[in-house]
């Protein structure tokens, strides 16, 4: 019930995407779905109660019970994960070959810039239904080159190690990452080390190739917000 006290967004890309097409079908999207388990959470008055629970969708569709949800949702985890680490399979083996390590910063930026480019916003969706082609490149990369710059890091960092793949778990970590645009400020408080260490490595790339107005996040701890925040 923590989540009462936040607001619960949708990913950037994604609402970007939805903004410009002109379907007219109700869209369903995960803030909602959030706001509706949260509902049905404090609704329950048992586990019993709250495993038997149904969700009613923005589009007016009934989901449920959210014991069948939950299954449903660690499938589509499951196989999500999976996507990814193929990816990051294919990442890695291409470093390998280039051989070029140390990259400079221009080379990295590059290729964020043409995987972003390529990729439609593939490997982000969270709403499979979206027409990725239509974006404008500019929003692309603003909205999905922390992302991508996520998943070369990491790329480049587990090569380093002679790793073949990532762990399923850095999926959570590169999504993360694409709800954090240019051009923004914010702050990203990370617990995880590694994910901090990207993200700054992502914005230090920025800066290195004179974008540095466009790096406006700030990654940093959680004991950080009760201090003074990041300079």
């Amino acid at each position: 019930m923590k989540f009462r006290g936040i607001e619960i967004i949708d990913k950037p890309l994604d609402r970007a995407v939805a903004k410009l097409g002109n379907s007219e079908e109700p869209r369903v999207w995960s803030s909602g779905l959030c706001y509706a388990a949260l509902a049905a959470i404090d609704a329950a008055q048992s586990y019993d109660d709250l495993a038997n629970s149904v969700l009613l969708d923005e589009a007016g569709n009934t989901r449920g019970p959210l014991k069948d949800v939950a299954l449903q949702v660690r499938r589509v985890l499951d196989e999500a994960e999976h996507e990814f680490q193929d990816h990051m399979t294919s990442m890695i083996a291409t470093l390998k070959a280039e051989g070029q390590s140390p990259r400079s910063p221009e080379q990295n930026h590059q290729v964020i810039m043409d995987t972003v480019l390529r990729a439609e916003g593939l490997p982000l969706p969270d709403t499979p239904d979206l027409d990725y082609s239509i974006i404008d490149p500019e929003i692309a990369i603003k909205d999905s080159y922390c992302f991508w710059g996520y998943s070369l890091f990491q790329a480049i960092w587990l090569e380093r190690i002679r790793a073949v793949t990532c762990d399923k778990n850095d999926l959570e970590d590169g999504q993360l990452c694409a709800y954090v645009p240019l051009n923004e400020e914010l702050w990203v408080v990370a617990g995880d080390k590694k994910l901090r260490s990207r993200l700054e490595d992502t914005r230090n790339l920025l800066k290195g190739v004179g974008l540095s107005t466009r790096a406006q996040f700030h990654p940093i701890t959680p004991d950080a917000l009760s201090q003074r925040g990041p300079s």
